[in-house]
């Protein structure tokens, strides 16, 4: 664990990774990132939780990172730290990884494994699941998973806001150009007027679209 006087150095490291995943495009960017990850490893803090999700998301998007890897170095850190576990941040790395290797079965294994521990407060998790569901062209279960979020997390506007953008993109590249009108202009029971919601509680304005 990073403790003592090392215990100042997870903050500092987590972000400079976090800002290697937002310019992953960018070679000096992965070329940092993986001397940051060797470093962690060298020093024992890939036993932190925080750190090891850091690493695990930026090797998720990493195009050098193999099928396997992931769930490699998951579970020799296990074996090595049994405080180790899966968290929203650790869902995000894996199915981030299932798009990144249009694996779709480990895709849907990983979000039925995350939706039994997601909160409101995820919000970052609920985003790549709408992702993962558009990349697979998943149109039924991003409805789904928008009638969930608009039950149980009625709140939280950004949740629902990104759900709605991201499920009418689902429709549009499934071509269910039909559906996802009636969907959004008709209420019904489960998702309350899509429509209504958007417009007349100004969640959604006009110029932001």
């Amino acid at each position: 664990d990073v403790d003592g006087g090392d215990k100042d150095a997870k903050y500092p490291y987590s972000m400079m990774l976090r800002i290697c995943c937002y310019n992953m495009s960018k070679s000096e960017y992965r070329e940092l990132a993986k001397r940051i990850c060797t470093e962690l490893e060298q020093n024992g803090y890939l036993g932190d939780q925080q750190l090891f999700d850091a690493a695990l998301n930026f090797w998720s998007g990493n195009d050098d990172t193999t099928l396997h890897f992931l769930e490699n170095e998951e579970s020799r850190m296990c074996a090595k730290n049994a405080h180790i576990t899966r968290t929203p941040s650790t869902y995000c790395a894996f199915i981030r990884h299932s798009m990144k290797r249009n694996n779709l079965s480990k895709a849907l294994l990983n979000i039925s494994e995350a939706m039994t521990i997601i909160s409101d407060r995820d919000d970052n998790l609920f985003r790549v699941i709408f992702r993962a569901y558009c990349h697979f062209k998943l149109h039924s279960q991003s409805l789904e998973l928008l009638k969930e979020c608009m039950s149980r997390f009625a709140d939280n506007r950004y949740v629902i806001k990104y759900g709605i953008f991201s499920l009418i993109k689902t429709y549009v590249e499934c071509k269910r150009y039909d559906e996802i009108l009636e969907i959004v202009l008709n209420a019904d029971d489960a998702t309350h007027g899509i429509f209504e919601l958007c417009f007349t509680q100004q969640w959604i304005t006009y110029d932001s679209i």
